[in-house]
């Protein structure tokens, strides 16, 4: 196995990677270790959060199923014997506002069904559970238990009880910033970054990028110093992110985003999966479009490159800076599941083929 899937692979077994939890602190010891012993200058950006913990237990036609307590629901003890059966769809046209309107939509029918529960099971490819990023906001009434979508049937044929159970308290995480300082340039940092955190073990969600981002600011800081940036609070609307563009005032050279599943075999093989923002120009775009042509991805240029909406995940966060930028991100069926296990979405060959990819892609930020 490469170095690479090495990454990947040691990365998912830490655990699932929620911030704040026990996996997220071993996760970025590891990682600030692995750093250090590159010889970069890390530094641990340590913030608080509002932790929401819970969890729920199927009874009746929902007994063995596996259920998660959606965050930030609602808190507190609860138990229905006749919960409320709900399903969500999760395509490329269920954006995270849709999402928002099928809970508030859930909750609204849960009410007037008078039950304290909704158990919503999640329509995702696999038919596994697909979990739901969501940022922290003060509690429901209504609990929200997610369920696989593939259990929706069961869950439908009779009662389903749950017994459900949740808290939220201060959480603790940190960002990870990595400066790579180059003898040969004393221009401004290149900044690549890529999420930490994220559902399950997300190993194609977080951990192919992680490992690229990490290999390609080593080999990038040999012509350019490059700062990386790997924020935790993904899945709480890009908290961690947040929390550090806020307080960011260095100069940069540019912006490299490597956002979700950046090296998934099924991402890369399915048409539109993969996309790319940048608002470079001319040759530089052109250069862009030429590295990332083998992976099928055909980039374009946002509209209004300051608005956050033209982006894709946490690059939204650095657009208003309107600094040169160049973002890559996709989708894939195991995305936010159980399933995104190391060796079900990736493997040598493709990791080495996207890492090659996105150092030429890069160029066009240090020409």
């Amino acid at each position: 196995m490469s170095a690479l899937y090495d990454l990947v692979a040691h990365y998912a077994q830490l655990g699932d990677h929620r911030t704040g939890t026990a996996a997220d602190r071993a996760t970025v010891d590891w990682l600030v270790s692995l750093l250090g012993e590159k010889g970069a200058e890390v530094t641990r950006h340590a913030y608080t959060f509002p932790l929401f913990t819970g969890e729920a237990r199927g009874e009746g036609s929902a007994e063995g199923v596996p259920l998660e307590p959606l965050y930030y629901s609602a808190t507190g003890e609860h138990s229905d014997d006749d919960a409320h059966v709900a399903c969500i769809g999760f395509d490329e046209s269920h954006g995270d506002g849709t999402i928002a309107q099928a809970l508030a939509k859930i909750v609204q029918d849960t009410r007037a069904a008078r039950a304290r529960i909704a158990l919503v099971a999640t329509r995702s490819p696999t038919g596994s559970l697909c979990a739901i990023n969501r940022a922290p906001q003060p509690p429901g009434e209504v609990a929200i238990c997610l369920a696989p979508g593939r259990a929706l049937e069961q869950l439908s044929r009779s009662r389903a009880g749950v017994r459900y159970s949740a808290t939220i308290s201060t959480g603790r995480s940190e960002n990870v910033s990595a400066f790579f300082a180059c003898g040969k340039s004393e221009r401004a940092p290149l900044l690549v970054t890529t999420p930490l955190s994220g559902w399950f073990a997300c190993a194609g969600e977080r951990g192919t990028g992680l490992a690229i981002a990490v290999s390609v600011a080593e080999a990038l800081s040999r012509q350019v110093p490059v700062l990386l940036v790997i924020p935790t609070g993904h899945e709480l609307g890009y908290f961690g992110a947040a929390r550090f563009v806020e307080t960011f005032q260095q100069e940069i050279s540019g912006v490299l985003h490597l956002g979700s599943c950046l090296a998934d075999k099924t991402a890369l093989s399915e048409r539109g999966a993969m996309m790319s923002v940048s608002n470079l120009q001319g040759a530089a775009f052109e250069t862009v479009c030429d590295g990332l042509r083998p992976l099928g991805i055909a980039p374009h240029q946002p509209n209004a490159p300051r608005t956050p909406e033209e982006w894709v995940g946490e690059s939204e966060l650095w657009a208003p800076r309107g600094d040169p930028m160049i973002s890559i991100a996709g989708t894939s069926p195991r995305f936010h599941t159980p399933d995104d296990l190391a060796e079900l979405v990736t493997d040598e060959e493709t990791l080495q083929r996207v890492r090659s990819c996105v150092l030429t892609t890069a160029q066009a930020l240090i020409a």
